[in-house]
């Protein structure tokens, strides 16, 4: 069995922001049918990534608390969210058009703040403190 990591549990891990993908057919026939394995824009992007050495994983969306969620093929992206940072520069270049929207149809390119993660965290134990 393989376990994955929430994206908020990640940056609370490493303690910092982190870059993750999230692959979402727009129709909503395709979303019904939708495996991520097959998802050829998600096959060339991992392509990409290992090419050029940019280190990735599997991850679950933002942990919710009373919630449980299939995996559907998000990826955390190792890369410091860092706007000086060669690596990130060359990541942002290939995932995003000069608009600042995604090059790539129907994948999703997010950046979680630590805080954010941290905030989570916090709400969690609160759902679970009402229960003990």
């Amino acid at each position: 069995m393989i376990l994955i990591e929430h994206i908020d549990e990640i940056g609370r891990r490493l303690q910092r922001d982190v870059l993750f993908l999230e692959f979402h057919p727009r129709d909503e026939e395709a979303r019904r049918s939708y495996q991520y394995q097959n998802d050829p824009n998600r096959i060339h992007i991992i392509s990409w990534l290992d090419q050029y050495g940019v280190r990735w994983m599997m991850c679950g969306s933002l942990k919710r608390a009373h919630t449980i969620e299939s995996y559907r093929g998000q990826i955390f992206l190792d890369v410091p969210f860092d706007l000086a940072s060669p690596e990130y520069l060359q990541l942002l270049k290939f995932l995003e058009n000069p608009d600042g929207s995604c090059s790539h149809h129907g994948v999703r390119f997010y950046a979680l703040a630590l805080s954010v993660a941290m905030e989570n965290d916090v709400a969690q134990n609160d759902v679970i403190d009402q229960f003990f």
